[in-house]
Protein backbone atom coordinates (compact mmCIF):
# COMPACT_ATOMS: atom_id res chain seq x y z
CA UNK A 1 0.00 0.00 0.00
CA UNK A 2 1.22 3.49 -0.89
CA UNK A 3 0.43 5.02 2.50
CA UNK A 4 1.32 8.61 1.60
CA UNK A 5 -0.68 8.41 -1.61
CA UNK A 6 -3.69 6.86 0.13
CA UNK A 7 -3.62 9.48 2.88
CA UNK A 8 -3.36 12.31 0.38
CA UNK A 9 -6.21 10.98 -1.75
CA UNK A 10 -8.41 10.58 1.30
CA UNK A 11 -7.75 14.12 2.56
CA UNK A 12 -8.42 15.59 -0.88
CA UNK A 13 -11.69 13.68 -1.21
CA UNK A 14 -12.82 14.74 2.26
CA UNK A 15 -11.93 18.40 1.69
CA UNK A 16 -13.87 18.38 -1.59
CA UNK A 17 -16.96 16.77 -0.04
CA UNK A 18 -20.13 18.86 -0.08
CA UNK A 19 -22.64 16.15 0.85
CA UNK A 20 -22.87 13.01 2.93
CA UNK A 21 -22.86 11.02 -0.31
CA UNK A 22 -19.45 12.57 -1.09
CA UNK A 23 -18.24 11.46 2.34
CA UNK A 24 -19.55 7.97 1.67
CA UNK A 25 -17.59 7.87 -1.59
CA UNK A 26 -14.48 9.06 0.26
CA UNK A 27 -14.63 6.35 2.93
CA UNK A 28 -15.31 3.65 0.33
CA UNK A 29 -12.07 4.74 -1.35
CA UNK A 30 -10.36 4.79 2.04
CA UNK A 31 -11.53 1.25 2.80
CA UNK A 32 -10.18 -0.06 -0.50
CA UNK A 33 -6.86 1.79 -0.28
CA UNK A 34 -6.14 0.42 3.20
CA UNK A 35 -7.40 -3.11 2.51
CA UNK A 36 -10.16 -3.05 5.13
CA UNK A 37 -13.50 -4.83 5.17
CA UNK A 38 -15.59 -1.85 6.26
CA UNK A 39 -15.42 1.63 7.72
CA UNK A 40 -18.26 3.19 9.70
CA UNK A 41 -18.73 6.69 11.07
CA UNK A 42 -21.50 7.50 13.53
CA UNK A 43 -22.44 11.02 14.54
CA UNK A 44 -24.20 11.54 17.86
CA UNK A 45 -26.01 14.18 19.82
CA UNK A 46 -26.40 14.24 23.56
CA UNK A 47 -29.89 13.54 24.90
CA UNK A 48 -30.00 14.42 28.56
CA UNK A 49 -26.98 14.01 30.79
CA UNK A 50 -25.69 10.58 29.87
CA UNK A 51 -27.67 9.41 26.84
CA UNK A 52 -26.85 9.73 23.19
CA UNK A 53 -28.80 9.52 19.97
CA UNK A 54 -27.34 8.62 16.59
CA UNK A 55 -27.85 11.50 14.15
CA UNK A 56 -26.06 10.11 11.11
CA UNK A 57 -24.29 7.01 9.85
CA UNK A 58 -21.84 6.97 6.97
CA UNK A 59 -20.60 3.49 6.23
CA UNK A 60 -19.33 1.08 3.63
CA UNK A 61 -21.41 -1.68 5.24
CA UNK A 62 -24.62 -3.16 3.85
CA UNK A 63 -27.40 -0.60 4.59
CA UNK A 64 -29.67 -3.50 5.52
CA UNK A 65 -27.52 -4.03 8.61
CA UNK A 66 -28.45 -0.60 9.98
CA UNK A 67 -32.13 -1.12 9.15
CA UNK A 68 -32.06 -4.39 11.08
CA UNK A 69 -30.07 -2.74 13.87
CA UNK A 70 -32.89 -0.23 14.42
CA UNK A 71 -35.83 -2.53 13.71
CA UNK A 72 -34.60 -5.24 16.06
CA UNK A 73 -33.25 -2.77 18.64
CA UNK A 74 -29.82 -4.36 18.53
CA UNK A 75 -28.47 -1.34 20.40
CA UNK A 76 -29.68 -3.11 23.55
CA UNK A 77 -27.07 -5.85 23.10
CA UNK A 78 -24.43 -3.88 21.15
CA UNK A 79 -21.23 -4.32 23.20
CA UNK A 80 -19.28 -1.77 21.16
CA UNK A 81 -20.85 1.70 20.96
CA UNK A 82 -21.30 2.62 24.62
CA UNK A 83 -18.04 1.05 25.70
CA UNK A 84 -16.10 2.74 22.90
CA UNK A 85 -17.69 6.11 23.65
CA UNK A 86 -16.64 5.91 27.28
CA UNK A 87 -13.13 4.71 26.59
CA UNK A 88 -10.28 7.25 26.65
CA UNK A 89 -8.40 5.03 24.19
CA UNK A 90 -9.45 3.33 20.94
CA UNK A 91 -11.44 0.18 21.65
CA UNK A 92 -10.05 -2.97 20.07
CA UNK A 93 -12.92 -5.42 19.59
CA UNK A 94 -10.56 -8.21 20.64
CA UNK A 95 -10.82 -6.79 24.16
CA UNK A 96 -14.59 -7.30 24.28
CA UNK A 97 -15.78 -10.31 26.28
CA UNK A 98 -17.81 -12.38 23.82
CA UNK A 99 -18.73 -15.22 26.12
CA UNK A 100 -22.26 -14.03 26.88
CA UNK A 101 -25.13 -15.21 24.73
CA UNK A 102 -26.03 -11.67 23.67
CA UNK A 103 -22.45 -10.82 22.63
CA UNK A 104 -22.12 -14.05 20.64
CA UNK A 105 -25.43 -13.33 18.92
CA UNK A 106 -24.45 -9.76 18.12
CA UNK A 107 -21.14 -10.70 16.50
CA UNK A 108 -22.72 -13.60 14.63
CA UNK A 109 -25.23 -11.13 13.15
CA UNK A 110 -22.40 -8.83 12.14
CA UNK A 111 -20.73 -11.66 10.31
CA UNK A 112 -24.03 -12.67 8.69
CA UNK A 113 -24.26 -9.19 7.18
CA UNK A 114 -20.54 -9.30 6.26
CA UNK A 115 -19.67 -6.39 8.56
CA UNK A 116 -16.57 -8.01 10.04
CA UNK A 117 -15.53 -9.46 13.39
CA UNK A 118 -12.41 -7.46 14.25
CA UNK A 119 -12.34 -3.71 14.54
CA UNK A 120 -11.01 -0.62 16.24
CA UNK A 121 -13.53 2.00 17.36
CA UNK A 122 -12.27 5.50 18.12
CA UNK A 123 -14.26 8.18 19.94
CA UNK A 124 -14.10 11.70 18.56
CA UNK A 125 -14.94 14.32 21.17
CA UNK A 126 -14.06 17.83 20.00
CA UNK A 127 -14.70 20.59 22.55
CA UNK A 128 -18.14 22.18 22.37
CA UNK A 129 -19.10 19.92 19.45
CA UNK A 130 -21.23 16.77 19.16
CA UNK A 131 -19.26 13.52 19.57
CA UNK A 132 -18.68 10.85 16.95
CA UNK A 133 -17.37 7.32 16.61
CA UNK A 134 -15.09 6.18 13.80
CA UNK A 135 -14.46 2.47 13.27
CA UNK A 136 -12.36 0.47 10.86
CA UNK A 137 -13.15 -3.21 10.52
CA UNK A 138 -11.54 -6.37 9.19
CA UNK A 139 -12.86 -9.86 8.73
CA UNK A 140 -11.54 -13.42 9.05
CA UNK A 141 -8.01 -12.48 10.11
CA UNK A 142 -5.93 -14.32 12.65
CA UNK A 143 -4.98 -12.45 15.81
CA UNK A 144 -1.50 -11.67 14.53
CA UNK A 145 -2.80 -10.60 11.12
CA UNK A 146 -5.27 -8.24 12.75
CA UNK A 147 -2.64 -6.71 15.02
CA UNK A 148 -0.37 -6.15 12.04
CA UNK A 149 -3.20 -4.46 10.11
CA UNK A 150 -4.11 -2.37 13.14
CA UNK A 151 -0.54 -1.12 13.60
CA UNK A 152 -0.38 -0.19 9.92
CA UNK A 153 -3.69 1.67 9.87
CA UNK A 154 -4.38 3.05 13.33
CA UNK A 155 -2.52 6.37 13.20
CA UNK A 156 -3.92 7.27 9.78
CA UNK A 157 -7.44 6.23 10.76
CA UNK A 158 -7.37 8.29 13.96
CA UNK A 159 -6.27 11.30 11.90
CA UNK A 160 -8.79 10.73 9.09
CA UNK A 161 -11.60 9.98 11.53
CA UNK A 162 -11.25 13.52 12.88
CA UNK A 163 -11.57 14.87 9.33
CA UNK A 164 -14.61 12.72 8.56
CA UNK A 165 -16.27 13.91 11.77
CA UNK A 166 -15.52 17.56 11.06
CA UNK A 167 -16.84 17.43 7.49
CA UNK A 168 -19.91 15.36 8.43
CA UNK A 169 -20.87 17.81 11.16
CA UNK A 170 -20.17 20.84 8.98
CA UNK A 171 -22.23 19.49 6.08
CA UNK A 172 -25.04 18.64 8.49
CA UNK A 173 -24.98 22.16 9.93
CA UNK A 174 -25.03 23.74 6.48
CA UNK A 175 -28.01 21.64 5.43
CA UNK A 176 -29.86 22.59 8.61
CA UNK A 177 -28.90 26.24 8.17
CA UNK A 178 -30.02 26.30 4.53
CA UNK A 179 -33.40 25.12 5.75
CA UNK A 180 -33.50 28.00 8.25
CA UNK A 181 -33.39 30.79 5.70
CA UNK A 182 -35.51 31.56 2.70
CA UNK A 183 -33.68 32.25 -0.53
CA UNK A 184 -34.82 35.88 -0.38
CA UNK A 185 -33.56 36.26 3.18
CA UNK A 186 -30.20 34.75 2.26
CA UNK A 187 -29.92 37.07 -0.74
CA UNK A 188 -30.68 40.15 1.39
CA UNK A 189 -28.00 39.14 3.88
CA UNK A 190 -25.51 38.52 1.09
CA UNK A 191 -26.14 42.01 -0.32
CA UNK A 192 -25.63 43.55 3.14
CA UNK A 193 -22.26 41.82 3.32
CA UNK A 194 -21.39 43.26 -0.07
CA UNK A 195 -21.94 46.81 1.10
CA UNK A 196 -25.60 47.48 0.27
CA UNK A 197 -28.08 49.15 2.60
CA UNK A 198 -31.77 48.26 2.69
CA UNK A 199 -32.78 51.00 0.27
CA UNK A 200 -30.30 49.74 -2.32
CA UNK A 201 -31.29 46.12 -1.69
CA UNK A 202 -34.94 47.01 -2.21
CA UNK A 203 -34.18 48.50 -5.64
CA UNK A 204 -31.97 45.58 -6.68
CA UNK A 205 -34.55 42.94 -5.71
CA UNK A 206 -37.67 44.87 -6.65
CA UNK A 207 -38.96 44.89 -3.07
CA UNK A 208 -40.17 47.54 -0.69
CA UNK A 209 -37.70 48.70 1.94
CA UNK A 210 -40.17 47.47 4.56
CA UNK A 211 -39.99 43.94 3.08
CA UNK A 212 -36.18 44.03 3.04
CA UNK A 213 -36.07 45.05 6.71
CA UNK A 214 -38.54 42.25 7.50
CA UNK A 215 -36.31 39.70 5.76
CA UNK A 216 -33.23 40.90 7.63
CA UNK A 217 -35.01 40.78 11.00
CA UNK A 218 -36.22 37.26 10.14
CA UNK A 219 -32.65 36.20 9.27
CA UNK A 220 -31.38 37.46 12.62
CA UNK A 221 -34.12 35.59 14.45
CA UNK A 222 -33.62 32.32 12.57
CA UNK A 223 -29.86 32.40 13.12
CA UNK A 224 -30.42 33.31 16.78
CA UNK A 225 -28.38 36.50 16.47
CA UNK A 226 -29.00 39.91 18.01
CA UNK A 227 -27.29 41.99 15.34
CA UNK A 228 -26.75 41.82 11.59
CA UNK A 229 -22.94 41.61 11.92
CA UNK A 230 -23.44 38.60 14.19
CA UNK A 231 -25.89 37.07 11.69
CA UNK A 232 -23.43 37.63 8.83
CA UNK A 233 -20.63 35.99 10.80
CA UNK A 234 -22.83 33.05 11.70
CA UNK A 235 -24.04 32.62 8.11
CA UNK A 236 -20.46 32.69 6.80
CA UNK A 237 -19.38 30.17 9.44
CA UNK A 238 -22.16 27.81 8.34
CA UNK A 239 -21.44 28.29 4.65
CA UNK A 240 -24.79 29.90 3.85
CA UNK A 241 -23.24 32.91 2.11
CA UNK A 242 -21.54 30.80 -0.54
CA UNK A 243 -21.30 33.50 -3.23
CA UNK A 244 -20.63 36.53 -1.07
CA UNK A 245 -17.64 38.75 -1.77
CA UNK A 246 -16.97 41.20 1.01
CA UNK A 247 -16.29 44.75 -0.06
CA UNK A 248 -13.08 46.51 1.06
CA UNK A 249 -13.13 47.95 4.56
CA UNK A 250 -13.32 51.55 3.31
CA UNK A 251 -16.58 50.79 1.52
CA UNK A 252 -18.08 48.52 4.14
CA UNK A 253 -21.26 49.85 5.73
CA UNK A 254 -21.34 50.80 9.37
CA UNK A 255 -22.97 47.82 11.04
CA UNK A 256 -24.61 49.88 13.73
CA UNK A 257 -28.10 50.73 14.87
CA UNK A 258 -28.74 52.71 11.74
CA UNK A 259 -28.10 49.75 9.40
CA UNK A 260 -31.77 49.16 8.81
CA UNK A 261 -32.24 52.75 7.77
CA UNK A 262 -31.96 53.99 4.22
Amino acid sequence: MDRDGALGRALEALDDATSHQDLSTAIHMLRDDYGLTNITYRGFRLVGIDKIQTTMIISTSDPEWFLQYDARELSRIDPIVDRARNSPLPLDWDDIDRRSKSARHYFSEMMRFKIGDRGLSMTISPPNRPPGLFTFIASELSGSEWQSLRRRCQADMMFLGQHVHYHAQTIGQIRQADDLLTERGRRCLELVLNGHKPGSIAKLLGLSIHTVRMHLRHVQKRLDCHTLPEAIGRAMELGILKNAHAVPAARSPSYGIGLLGR
